[in-house]
């Protein structure tokens, strides 16, 4: 597990999360989130089928987000679980999401669909709280 240096600071890291429904004509959504810059949030609007048409809200953490972001990828293992989750179950209303984190020294990419996982579900929550109601990513 990658752990931060010293108590008071944490890595630099950027964490990359996109997707949404798998029923064709809904909002999929990218995050990018930065620690040590601008991130944003981008919703791709269902009204265009080439998903060109979007909406987007930027942001920066600032240094209790960056800490508390940090220690949710921390606390839940996310470079220890495994690449992929996908149930067998045939799901009408389907979603998924991709969620790459990255840092100076580690990357690591899990693909999650129709899939409940603790994980990444406490990582994503903890990127809503920075996210406007609009914004929010559904999963």
């Amino acid at each position: 597990m990658i752990k931060s240096s010293s108590k008071d600071k944490t890595p630099e890291f950027k964490i990359e999360l996109s997707g949404g429904s798998l029923v064709p004509g809904e909002i999929n959504s990218t995050v990018l989130v930065f620690s040590d810059s601008i991130s944003s949030c981008t919703k791709y609007l269902p009204s265009s089928p080439a998903e060109d048409e979007s909406e987007t809200y930027e942001f920066r953490l600032n240094e209790g987000q960056r800490k508390s972001l940090w220690k949710a990828i921390e606390e839940n293992d996310f470079f220890q679980i495994k690449n992929e989750y996908v149930s067998s179950e045939t799901i009408d209303n389907g979603y998924y999401y991709s969620i790459v984190i990255r840092t100076s020294t580690i990357e690591k990419q899990t693909m999650v669909q129709n899939y409940d996982l603790l994980n990444t579900a406490t990582i994503i929550n903890e990127i809503n709280l920075l996210l406007p109601e609009a914004f929010k990513f559904e999963f």
